[in-house]
């Protein structure tokens, strides 16, 4: 009986973070004067390199809360 239940909270789960991961996006997104704004005096190297290190940086947190809810429903 537990084992369905648990089954059936981690579908759920998943289902919610896919929602999430899909919704995130639309409101994290920065228009090209914002990101302009905010980079300005940092050169174009480094502009590329902040900007894919932000990119890894949302995607291990993301894994790594993942994990950390996986672990905490006992899987």
């Amino acid at each position: 009986m537990f084992s369905k239940a648990r089954k059936s909270v981690v579908t759920l789960l998943a289902l919610f973070m896919l929602a999430l991961v899909t919704a995130v996006p639309s409101f994290a997104a920065l228009s090209a004067a914002d990101q302009t704004t905010i980079l300005s005096g940092i050169s174009s190297s480094d502009t590329v390199f902040y900007a894919i290190g932000g990119g890894i940086l949302v995607v291990l947190a993301g894994i790594w809360g993942f994990k950390k809810v996986k672990s905490l429903l006992g899987n």
